[in-house]
């Protein structure tokens, strides 16, 4: 089982500092003396509350997939036939990224600083997150089409949604592409039509225009 992280009082305003700066100069780049003069504290003031930098982005990894986790789980828990499951974890998931983009880059680049304690416990609610991606990606397709995936089909089709989510980072920009709620219905019916489609242009014409209806009353 997970074991919870505690947050000691002042940590956010600490963390959400240090986050932009290690986005902004890279994670190997930055040290705790950078650090402390961002969060206007002294170096030994600083590490009254961690132990090492590495410590430090394994909090800022933690806190974010707990975040994600948690709210994957209300999404995938959620028994409402009118909902579904899969444009709102989606949707979960880029508003997430686009409200903290600098802990997202800290939790893209940051893996390789932690030690190996450190790297399973993010491995695990890596792991735990994307499963539930399966299940919701596997529920979708299973409703539309009929047809219950392989576990490698399924996985390779999930990490291709994620890789379409990820990468957002690198280029995504409200003022030159538009909305977040536009840039998620985007990803929602590519994603789709390509699943539901199969490689067939008139299907994946067809399940585009029913994906669109679905969206655009939401």
């Amino acid at each position: 089982m997970e074991k919870q992280l505690v947050i000691k009082k002042g940590f956010e305003d600490i963390l959400k500092k240090s986050s932009e700066l290690m986005s902004m100069h890279g994670c190997s780049a930055t040290s705790m003396r950078g650090l402390a003069k961002a969060t206007n504290m002294s170096l030994a003031g600083l590490y009254h509350y961690f132990n090492s930098k590495q410590e430090l982005i394994f909090i800022i990894n933690h806190k974010g997939f707990s975040s994600l986790l948690a709210l994957a789980k209300k999404i995938a828990t959620d028994k409402d036939p009118k909902n579904d499951r899969l444009y709102r974890a989606i949707q979960s998931h880029i508003k997430f990224f686009c409200k903290n983009r600098a802990d997202m880059k800290v939790m893209m680049f940051g893996a390789h600083e932690m030690n190996k304690e450190h790297t399973e416990r993010i491995r695990d609610l890596k792991e735990s997150y994307r499963k539930l991606f399966n299940k919701m990606v596997a529920e979708f397709i299973e409703k539309n089409t009929g047809i219950s995936l392989g576990q490698i089909e399924l996985e390779r089709k999930t990490f291709l949604l994620f890789g379409m989510m990820n990468w957002t980072f690198g280029w995504y920009c409200a003022k030159k592409h538009g909305t977040e709620d536009k840039l998620i219905n985007d990803i929602y019916n590519t994603f789709t039509a390509g699943v539901l489609g199969g490689g067939s242009t008139n299907g994946a014409t067809k399940n585009s225009r029913k994906m669109h209806r679905f969206v655009s009353r939401s």
